[in-house]
């Protein structure tokens, strides 16, 4: 059936973009992180506001 097609495309799709968020965001740590250790508060939140 396509039906399973259908959605399992469509996870794969979506899993795909939340992975590309994720790497974002791990750049955005590591470029904070690079900034100096006084951005701690700011690593925490931008690391643990999705998960």
């Amino acid at each position: 059936m396509d039906l399973s097609l259908d959605t399992d495309e469509a996870w794969r799709r979506r899993n795909n973009v939340q992975f590309i968020l994720f790497e974002i965001d791990i750049a955005r740590i590591q470029t904070t992180a690079l900034s100096g250790k006084r951005c701690g508060k700011r690593i925490d939140s931008i690391g643990s506001h999705r998960w």
